[in-house]
């Protein structure tokens, strides 16, 4: 198993919800392919220098973010055995521009922030990844006042509104990427571009409920806390409840 917060790349199942997909880190990377029916593990397949499961809604197969700046695409058989591997070509600088590896899910594609505040939006349901669009979500403004994503789950998804939510903080430095958001910006995914800036109390996490009227919520792992906010793409704290377990790092909304 990997021993690391319980970041949402860490777990997952297939679309169907019959294989439990588990990345290891021992530290060699793999990832386990888990029958939920059988109850048994049925492989591990290798994925060196590869971490993040990223699992394909359309097929059989799951993605994972590697250290060379591309992205590693694994199909499997009805049995959960490995099939193919294809990689994509280098297409962000894990240096200069490292991506999270908490992205939000929309279907086959997954939008990932930058540290430097890009928007990658990847596509998995294929043999091989492909970029279906990208954007930065800073204006010359923005990056002279040193804005960046930051938190363990910097960024989430809306599919019914088409609205991006990030969470932001100004002053950005090296290794800042983990210091609490202070503003959650919108975003219109069909444009790319900002459409709300929105205050919130430091938080470091994003989630949206599903359906309709999506209800965004922010987590602060410092205080134990969540924090509700009305509205869809201007936000409005509605309510917050504090004392929600030890030390928060994840949080999912059913």
């Amino acid at each position: 198993h990997a021993q690391a917060l319980p970041y949402l790349a860490t777990m997952r199942t297939s679309a169907d919800g019959r294989f439990i997909l588990v990345q290891n880190a021992t530290p060699a990377t793999s990832v386990s392919v888990v029958d939920r029916a059988q109850g048994t593990m049925v492989s591990e397949i290798a994925t060196p220098g590869c971490y993040g499961v990223y699992p394909a809604k359309s097929a059989y197969r799951f993605s994972a973010l590697c250290g060379d700046g591309t992205m590693l695409t694994i199909s499997l058989d009805d049995q959960g055995k490995p099939i193919g591997k294809k990689r994509t070509a280098k297409f962000f600088d894990p240096d200069g521009d490292a991506l999270f590896v908490a992205p939000a899910q929309d279907g086959d594609t997954y939008y990932f922030p930058s540290f430097q505040g890009n928007v990658v939006a990847l596509d998995v349901g294929g043999e091989v990844a492909t970029i279906s669009k990208q954007w930065s979500m800073l204006t010359p403004a923005d990056k002279k006042k040193g804005w960046r994503p930051s938190g363990f789950q910097p960024i989430a998804l809306d599919p019914a509104s088409g609205t991006l939510y990030a969470g932001l903080h100004p002053k950005g430095y090296e290794g800042s990427h983990k210091d609490p958001i202070r503003e959650i910006w919108a975003f219109d995914v069909a444009t790319g571009k900002r459409v709300a800036r929105n205050v919130t109390p430091p938080a470091t996490g994003l989630a949206v409920s599903h359906g309709k009227d999506a209800q965004v919520y922010a987590y602060d792992a410092e205080h134990a806390a969540v924090i509700r906010f009305s509205g869809t793409r201007k936000l409005k704290k509605a309510a917050e409840r504090k004392g929600l377990g030890d030390t928060p790092s994840q949080l999912e909304i059913q």
